[in-house]
């Protein structure tokens, strides 16, 4: 997962596919619930980075549109307040 960069830049249509069917197969597997628990646990948040780019305005907003389109926006509700803190400042 450390590989994987997910803003417009770095993906292709094939690379958001790829991740789309990936994160989609986690949450069934998981649940909603508990892959978001691993997304934000401190001791995984490393490995997921580049997924949850939070550096980046542009970014930020790329990935929780991405994964609001997927149906996964559940996924995107703590990066809300990162989010906001651009777009306000």
């Amino acid at each position: 997962m450390q590989i994987i960069s997910l803003n417009e830049n770095d993906t292709t249509a094939s690379s958001r596919i790829f991740i789309k069917i990936l994160f989609q197969e986690i949450v069934e597997f998981l649940g909603l619930e508990k892959t978001n628990k691993r997304l934000q646990d401190t001791t995984m948040k490393q490995y997921f980075a580049n997924i949850m780019p939070k550096g980046n305005p542009r970014d930020t907003r790329f990935a929780i549109n991405y994964f609001t389109s997927i149906g996964l926006g559940g996924l995107t509700y703590e990066w809300m307040p990162t989010f906001f803190f651009f777009t306000c400042y």
